[in-house]
């Protein structure tokens, strides 16, 4: 898990504010709804802290232009999206246990598996909601799994409000870490213990 040292150099790095809120979209942009994408702008907006981050994956370079673009027509500027180099799964880690609110996608085909289960070994909030297919409902099982389903919401109108809730709830310390509520999980629980499987 990151450290507040970790935090002080990524903001250094990308010069971000000190306080800045971070929450973060890793999940391939394939699973980005145009709906979707417009309900994470609004998260971003309600907060003038926030940054939203995103992972440039290698073989959707051009997807980021697209995406910055729809998020000017929906009123948040460039300078509110950090794009990060796609790097190591370490770094990854390390990248999503500084997120104060990590935003799975809900796609209506399938949302993020092995991504929220990383997230949720780190102790990262994670805003999701359930869809029709078996693949879609993924994210909201290993929540409720390790007993942190607070933030699995009834629908995008449900997940936007959420969202909202918690960037707005924040801590405004300069070197805050990302909390700790009943949203977020603890590996306390079987899903966790190698033993069980082995």
């Amino acid at each position: 898990r990151a450290t507040s040292r970790h935090r002080e150099d990524f903001l250094k790095k990308y010069k971000l504010r000190d306080d800045a809120i971070l929450i973060g979209a890793l999940n391939k942009y394939y699973k980005i709804s145009p709906e979707l994408w417009t309900t994470w702008c609004y998260i971003a907006l309600s907060n003038p802290r926030v940054i939203l981050i995103l992972i440039r994956y290698k073989h959707y370079g051009e997807a980021i232009d697209i995406l910055r673009d729809e998020a000017l027509k929906r009123g948040l500027p460039a300078s509110r999206i950090l794009v990060v180099p796609e790097a190591s799964h370490h770094e990854f880690i390390l990248l999503g246990s500084l997120l104060h609110l990590f935003l799975d996608t809900g796609h209506p085909i399938s949302n993020g598996h092995t991504t929220v289960l990383d997230m949720t070994w780190g102790e990262v909030p994670v805003l999701t909601w359930p869809g029709p297919s078996k693949a879609s409902r993924v994210a909201s099982s290993i929540l409720r799994a390790a007993g942190c389903a607070t933030l699995i919401a009834r629908d995008l109108e449900d997940y936007e409000e959420m969202g909202k809730r918690v960037v707005r709830a924040s801590a405004p310390a300069a070197a805050s870490l990302a909390p700790a509520p009943a949203s977020a999980c603890t590996k306390e629980v079987d899903m966790f213990d190698a033993g069980v499987f082995t």
